[in-house]
């Protein structure tokens, strides 16, 4: 053993590309893993998060980034790891958490920009109270125009309202799978083995069903880039729909499962429904109510964030078109011959 060590240690010092610390101590404390699509690196944004929790847990940590295609790395005292391997975000989390053996993974998504010294805070609760699962959440960095100010709404009412109502009911699956935090072995050769685009509701569905010790925040731990473009948000949609009808075809037997996701289909696409509803109904009563109700409607949603208030207002009317196309899409799914 002492003499494989030097030999690494010879090999470092003439290659200059082998981490010792990597050969010494393989099982680390804390894995940050993050996915890139073809023409994306790993960004300056990751380098500064991973350099502070790599001296965070004085080198007890490693980085690996799934990518579709290889690109070149800056040089860091910890492993930074690239797979090339092109699939959906949780075939590849499945992977790792089957095959790695880190304590604990934080998922951030390459996109995501953060708050270093929430996030810092979170990384130590999550691993000093044992925590198995752990999220908080995920705000819009951009505003630049009217799609992603829509969207912003969404975010809000979606992060401070839908999320943590359904699971202080304990019938919430919703996972942001833009940033969280798991304890590797609560998951290892535990997760439904499938193929989806919403990894946050399948990991979020064994969460719940399995009683397992969740820490959710309420600190924004960090930023999305949002997309400015309707043409890119029907697509997006339309994968999440697709992720649903898998899922769904997948669990459909198993009761609990089933309840649970056709819950949250509901509450994230449906809810708009009896909202349109209440508001024509008020509206034949009293058209100066019915404007209360969708002036107040929008104030709940926006979070003091005023700047965003008229949009809140044309959220209410506008994005069910999204929530249309969703669900015709979920049908057109289901209905579809494998």
């Amino acid at each position: 053993m002492i003499v494989i060590i030097i030999i690494l240690w010879k090999q470092e010092k003439i290659f200059g590309f082998i981490n010792f610390n990597y050969w010494i101590l393989i099982m680390k404390k804390l894995c940050l893993i993050t996915y890139t699509l073809l023409g994306e690196t790993f960004t300056n944004e990751l380098y500064k998060i991973s350099d502070r929790l790599n001296f965070k847990l004085n080198g007890n940590f490693k980085v690996v980034v799934y990518c579709e295609e290889l690109f070149q790395l800056e040089y860091r005292d910890y492993e930074i790891k690239l797979i090339k391997k092109s699939s959906t975000k949780y075939k590849r989390l499945i992977d790792l958490i089957d095959t790695d053996d880190s304590e604990y993974f934080i998922s951030i998504d390459n996109d995501i920009s953060v708050n270093m010294e929430n996030i810092e805070k979170f990384i130590d609760i999550a691993i000093n109270n044992n925590y198995e699962i752990a999220w908080g959440k995920i705000y819009s960095n951009t505003h630049n125009n009217f799609i992603s100010k829509i969207i912003a709404v969404d975010k809000l009412l979606s992060h401070n309202i839908i999320r943590p109502l359904l699971w202080k009911l304990n019938i919430g699956i919703s996972v942001p799978g833009q940033l969280f935090c798991i304890k590797v072995n609560s998951f290892k050769n535990k997760l439904i083995y499938m193929d989806t685009y919403l990894d946050d509701l399948a990991l979020g569905l064994y969460a719940n069903t399995n009683k397992i010790n969740k820490y959710i925040t309420s600190d924004i731990l960090g930023y999305e880039k949002l997309n400015t473009k309707f043409k890119k948000l029907c697509q997006q949609r339309n994968r999440w729909a697709i992720g649903y009808s898998s899922i769904l075809k997948k669990v459909y037997k198993n009761y609990r499962y089933l309840i649970l996701i056709l819950i949250h289909g509901i509450n994230y696409h449906a809810l708009w429904i009896l909202h349109w509803i209440i508001i024509i109904y008020i509206f034949k009563l009293c058209y100066q109510l019915s404007l209360i109700y969708v002036l107040l409607t929008a104030f709940i949603i926006i979070n003091k964030k005023v700047e965003l208030f008229i949009y809140s207002i044309i959220y209410q009317f506008f994005f069910p078109i999204l929530h249309i196309k969703w669900i015709i899409k979920v049908f057109t799914e289901l209905i579809k011959k494998e």
